[in-house]
């Protein structure tokens, strides 16, 4: 019998992606949770859409399809830094709000719940100083609103783990790019200013900030592999093997698109500077990425 698999966040970039590569690539029996209705192209034998708005305690008419659940990829959440900052009240009942809603029900309903993997972020961590790299065990030091709903979200999480014996999993992403991304996160809007001959803004404090971009195929694939094959009760940095910059970033999709770079660079006393994580942990389990920056750039530019 197939096991079954809980993903929040289905209508996201994140969850449109993971349940597309779980649905081709497993035999997993997916259970996609939206806060609204989706359509998606796979058959009920192996699919269900559960509609639940996670800020609210989930509705009992779900215990029939989730009570055999045996893992959980928590993935929905608010992820807009600049919006968390105008309204953090939001952020916090989207992250942290609906992550204990999710927790309690998981442990009151998921009697063979085998892993819970909550999706974090390398903000937790604040900047890189010296470009140091973090690794799942260093201190969080989060600096932006987003960041510190992050942070007691995964305290929570804890919290389940250590008193009620929940079977938790953390993962920290620096930046994810691909198929289904908004229109207003980095490699979209660079593409989209590049495609309109556009000048591009680069947010320098004092250089262009250095980042790990990864492919989401490549996040789907690490996803899977923690679900066949890591042990609860770790926590895992998901990144590529390669650290580079914005500016970097913006001609190489400007290389691909075939014209030259327009660009200028800019500071901002707001703006989330680095946060490096060390990927040895994953590496050493036995996972690592596929998809180079130059080949999943490419793919996504001419996948638009």
């Amino acid at each position: 019998m197939s096991s079954k698999i809980l993903v929040t966040g289905a209508s996201g970039f994140l969850g449109s992606n993971l349940i597309d590569h779980l649905y081709n690539k497993t035999n997993f029996n997916i259970c996609a949770l939206s806060r609204s209705f989706i359509e998606m192209p796979y058959s009920p034998t192996r699919f269900d859409l559960i509609l639940q708005d996670l800020t609210a305690p989930m509705d009992p008419s779900n215990d029939s399809i989730l009570s055999d659940v045996q893992y959980v990829i928590h993935l929905a959440g608010s992820s807009d830094v600049k919006k968390s900052l105008k309204d953090p009240i939001q952020s916090f009942n989207n992250n942290v709000v609906a992550s204990a809603n999710l927790l309690e029900y998981s442990r009151k309903h998921m009697p063979n719940l085998q892993k819970f993997i909550f999706f974090s972020t390398a903000e937790v961590f604040g900047s890189s100083i010296g470009n140091k790299k973090f690794k799942e065990e260093n201190q969080k030091t989060p600096c932006n609103a987003y960041a510190f709903t992050k942070t007691a979200t995964e305290e929570i999480c804890r919290m389940y783990a250590k008193i009620y014996h929940l079977p938790l999993i953390v993962t920290y992403t620096m930046n994810v790019y691909g198929k289904n991304q908004a229109k207003h996160k980095f490699v979209p809007k660079i593409i989209n200013k590049i495609s309109n001959n556009e000048e591009v803004t680069l947010h320098a404090n004092p250089e262009p900030d250095k980042r790990n971009y990864l492919h989401v195929d490549d996040v789907s694939s690490a996803l899977e592999f923690l679900i066949r094959k890591a042990p609860p009760g770790e926590d895992y940095n998901i990144v590529s093997d390669v650290e580079t910059n914005n500016l970097e970033i913006a001609e190489i999709i400007a290389s691909v698109m075939g014209t030259k770079l327009k660009f200028k660079l800019k500071a901002s006393p707001h703006h989330h500077t680095q946060s490096i994580l060390c990927n040895s942990k994953l590496k050493n389990l036995g996972w690592k990425p596929k998809i180079s920056l130059q080949i999943g750039l490419r793919k996504f530019i001419h996948d638009r």
